[in-house]
């Protein structure tokens, strides 16, 4: 049997969350935006984009955990946890994706064009 009041407690934030990321990953896209226009991509942007993307990650974790403990009473309520697992990867990936992209316009401005060589005379 499942403890459904542990359940509930256990969970209770994981919305909250999702809902917080999801909102820091619009902020991301706007950001992404912004840097391949300007190239302006800072390291404490890289550093609370890739924290975003462990915090995400560590709840991952935890939300499998709890899965797994459910699952081992009732298959059937484990699966209805699915939507939350699902809900943090696609989150995930996205926060990933955004904090590629802005390394990638990162690398792009900083990157020096490779100089011409003058045409050879025949």
């Amino acid at each position: 049997m499942i403890d459904s009041a542990w359940l509930a407690a256990t969970l209770e934030k994981t919305p909250a969350r999702i809902a917080h990321w999801k909102s820091q990953a619009d902020q991301l896209h706007h950001l992404v935006r912004t840097a391949e226009i300007t190239g302006g991509v800072t390291e404490d942007l890289l550093t609370a984009a890739e924290s975003t993307a462990g915090s995400i990650h560590d709840e991952i974790k935890r939300v499998a955990e709890v899965v797994g403990s459910v699952a081992a009473a009732s298959p059937e309520a484990a699966s209805q946890l699915s939507s939350i697992d699902d809900a943090l990867h696609l989150l995930l990936l996205e926060v990933t994706e955004l904090t590629t992209a802005l390394y990638a316009a990162r690398a792009r401005m900083s990157a020096s064009p490779t100089p011409m060589l003058p045409p050879e005379h025949a």
